[in-house]
């Protein structure tokens, strides 16, 4: 087998001769194409193509073999374990800001189940809940006061879900991830006019700039739903960005990982995050379930506005333990 793009990384290029000498490999006459990036300029991630089979890599020192499927071998997929379920975060930190310590502004659950299944859960940034050292209080203050490792403590003991990790970004990060896409390929559902947002955008499929994108994601005042549909639309535009990433080919996700390093802040691995990249080439997103946890403003005794959460929403966070809502909501 001819290995295209391993010069440099010989322990690499003998780890996939390896794969495709073991015993019961059948001779596989493509070209091996190898992609290599670095990944939180610690260790390195590769992505291997030969034929439809692919093969993901890490070297954290030394390179292994994390994952990947391989018709030609007879193997479908092995992508980790799953369910995998990541917090989904974008924060209201400005340019020049830290993201890591503004308010959490935009929060999505989105999880994967080991057959394809997608879904994605938005809370409401203004979620009356316990913050853990804080006290009870919007979630969207989980972050700005205690950081990510806070914010996490109180997403998991809101809804018991198991979660692998976070992503989170700013509105510089946001639109640098969507102009790394080239622009976001989305069917926006209503007709936009909101000064706020600067959201001025007709409804229909389209090719949103990353300006647009983000004025898409933050619409709220000129919308019926409020905030509830601005969780909604923004599940939307996660669910976009993935197709386009599924759209680009796993070599695409090297592309991603080198012009995006800078963009956004994790918790996971490398490893994590390839075997999640995994996961979007499987899944069918067109199928993707997206609501928002259900619930009812109020006012606290401060008279601060405030969204209590209704039992429904407990009900999804219980739903989503396996990976996949199958309850319908709202």
């Amino acid at each position: 087998m001819e290995v295209v793009g391993a010069a440099g990384a010989p322990e690499l290029e003998e780890l996939i001769r390896a794969l495709y000498t073991s015993p019961g490999a059948t001779d596989v006459s493509q070209a091996a194409k190898v992609s290599i990036a670095v990944f939180d300029e610690v260790d390195q991630v590769a992505v291997v193509e030969a034929g439809e089979d692919v093969t993901f890599a890490v070297a954290d020192p030394t390179w292994r073999v994390v994952g990947g499927w391989w018709p030609s071998l007879g193997i479908d997929s092995s992508l980790g374990t799953f369910p995998k379920i990541v917090a989904v975060v974008g924060s209201d930190a400005r340019p020049g800001h830290d993201p890591l310590g503004a308010q959490a502004d935009s929060i999505h659950f989105v999880a994967f189940d080991e057959n394809g299944s997608v879904s994605v859960l938005g809370l409401p940034r203004d979620s009356y809940v316990p913050v853990p050292g804080v006290g009870t209080t919007k979630a969207t203050n989980s972050l700005r006061k205690g950081g990510p490792d806070v914010m996490m403590e109180t997403f998991t003991d809101l809804t018991g879900l198991e979660f692998d990790g976070y992503l989170l970004t700013g509105f510089e990060g946001f639109t640098g991830l969507i102009g790394v896409l080239g622009g976001l390929d989305i069917d926006v559902p209503l007709d936009l006019n909101d000064r706020w947002a600067k959201a001025y955008i007709d409804a229909g499929r389209q090719i949103l700039s990353p300006s647009d994108a983000l004025a898409f994601a933050r619409v709220r005042k000129t919308i019926s739903g409020g905030d509830f549909t601005r969780k909604k639309h923004g599940g939307l535009a996660l669910i976009a960005a993935a197709s386009m990433v599924q759209a680009g080919g796993p070599g695409g996700v090297i592309d991603l990982v080198e012009q995006a390093n800078d963009l956004y802040f994790t918790d996971l691995s490398a490893e994590e995050v390839l075997l999640l990249m995994g996961a979007i080439f499987q899944a069918d997103l067109s199928a993707a379930t997206n609501v928002v946890a259900p619930g009812y403003v109020d006012s606290t005794s401060g008279g601060a506005s405030i969204v209590r959460l209704r039992d429904e929403a407990y009900e999804l966070f219980e739903d989503l333990q396996d990976g996949r809502i199958d309850i319908e909501s709202e």
